[in-house]
């Protein structure tokens, strides 16, 4: 058993840079951004589960924060937007039994529908929290004639919506390359 939570401990760690380093690529449209890193993340959520998914993110918000990568206006701002928000990505490993299921019977259909469920729970998560950071510290850049709320709700489901489309077909390609990778010993 320890010997398991040892592997889970290190590949959560290997995940959490991958999201990093391919964060450092921003790819931002109009009023939004596409998190890429969630591909790795969810990934490894749906491999791991929603325990496992949690420390990833955290780890995956706590290097952006060390290593630079952050957008800081205030200290509680910077806690929810990164290693709160980053671990809530985790969320995305609640539908792992279900997929891991669906992919032991062959149900093609069904592991298409839950992988793109998880990617959706898991992105909708993390941008609550990008929303009610958005509400109390980004609201001042919201443009003349918009309340914060709706601002905050337009950026950031924007980006729900966009980052779900993107990750979960990237995560449906790989599916059907490399099935094996969702496979993994729910920790």
């Amino acid at each position: 058993m320890q010997k398991n939570s040892l592997t889970v401990y290190i590949e959560a760690g290997l995940i959490a840079t991958l999201a990093f380093i391919i964060s450092l690529f921003p790819i931002e449209g109009t009023g939004f951004d596409i998190a890429l890193g969630s591909i790795p993340i969810t990934l490894f959520c749906l491999r791991r589960g929603w325990k496992a998914g949690i420390f990833t993110g955290l780890l995956w918000g706590l290097l952006t924060i060390i290593l630079g990568g952050a957008s800081i206006i205030h200290p509680v701002q910077v806690v929810l937007d990164y290693p709160v928000a980053f671990a809530f990505n985790g969320l995305a490993g609640l539908v792992a039994p279900a997929l891991q299921q669906a992919t032991a019977s062959g149900n093609q259909r069904k592991a298409t529908y839950y992988i793109f469920l998880s990617t959706f729970i898991g992105t909708l998560a993390r941008y609550f929290w990008h929303f009610i950071t958005g509400v109390y510290y980004w609201g001042r850049f919201a443009p003349e004639g918009w309340s914060v709320g709706f601002y905050s709700f337009v950026f950031n489901g924007g980006s729900v919506v966009v980052t779900t489309v993107i990750a979960g077909l990237a995560l449906l390609l790989l599916y059907r390359q490399a099935r094996q990778l969702f496979v993994g010993e729910l920790a």
